[in-house]
């Protein structure tokens, strides 16, 4: 048997046409207040606070006192890193829990993305944000595997030093549905390739 899923997810809010460092850091707070907005932060998690932020930022948010990690940070001298909003795998879990508990219908890391580029106004009257020159991209998402059967696995060197992981046939069609990798076909073994 295999779980699949999602160990973090990092998003990062891109804005354009910065003119200077005061622009983006009124730019910047526009965005995060639509993140908390549009994500329904304080509902799911608890209220906002200051907290510490991970390199190379050094603003940091987060919502309620939690034993996982869910950060919303920025710099507030360097606009080219964007903002991020960085989920553990256990805050994107309880995120998911909560949101479904409190609207009624379930949520993942595309309908995240989903929920941030919906905006119901063009402009930020308050800032002059336009809200179109705000992008959010997944700028890393760790996938995992969990094998409850690990008898049918192994980790096999190749000559160039690279690492492939065998799965039984029986496991590959489920791998599939959520994976596009290289695939290597060997008599009744798929290998996968692992970076």
């Amino acid at each position: 048997m295999i779980n699949i899923g999602i160990d973090q997810a990092s998003i990062i809010a891109q804005i354009k046409n910065v003119h200077d460092i005061g622009d983006w850091i009124i730019k910047s707070n526009s965005v995060i207040s639509h993140v908390e907005s549009a994500l329904s932060l304080e509902a799911i998690f608890g209220c906002k606070r200051e907290s510490n932020a991970p390199a190379p930022y050094s603003v940091g948010i987060e919502f309620g006192y939690h034993d996982f990690y869910f950060r919303i940070a920025f710099h507030p001298s360097n606009p080219k890193t964007g903002i991020m909003i960085k989920f553990s795998a256990h805050a994107l879990e309880y995120y998911r829990v909560r949101f479904k508990e409190l609207f009624a219908k379930g949520i993942d890391l595309n309908g995240i993305l989903q929920a941030l580029d919906a905006v119901d106004a063009i402009i930020d009257p308050c800032t002059g944000l336009l809200f179109s020159d705000v992008t959010y991209r997944c700028s890393r998402i760790d996938v995992y595997i969990d094998y409850i059967d690990a008898s049918r696995i192994n980790f096999i060197p190749s000559r160039k030093e690279r690492k492939w992981l065998s799965v039984h046939k029986d496991d590959l069609a489920e791998i599939a549905l959520h994976f596009k990798t290289e695939l290597k076909h060997d008599q009744n073994m798929t290998f996968l390739k692992n970076n």
